[in-house]
């Protein structure tokens, strides 16, 4: 199971964090595999049902507000294959 932090790697403080960012925006990387978020989505959504994608959302709000580019990337694919989950359980 992959834990996803919100927790600002760079205690440095903005200049650092920047700097990372930067760097991480330089060099194209995926965080998640797409097996990994799908099974962080599934877990969420068994846990938080109809809120699940609030929940996800508040994680996303969290990140920005610190500056954790990793986590917020992380959750966006988390979202990601939440909504494609959400989208194959609904009824047609």
């Amino acid at each position: 199971m992959v834990i996803v932090s919100t927790e600002n790697p760079a205690e440095g403080g903005r200049a650092a964090g920047s700097a990372n960012a930067a760097r991480s925006r330089k060099r194209p990387r995926q965080l998640l595999e797409p097996s990994d978020a799908a099974q962080i989505a599934q877990q969420i959504i068994e846990k938080y049902g109809v809120d699940a994608l609030a929940f996800a959302h508040s994680r996303v709000l969290s990140a920005r507000e610190v500056g954790d580019e990793l986590a917020l990337e992380a959750w966006h694919t988390v979202i990601a294959a939440m909504q494609a989950l959400l989208r194959r359980m609904a009824p047609l």
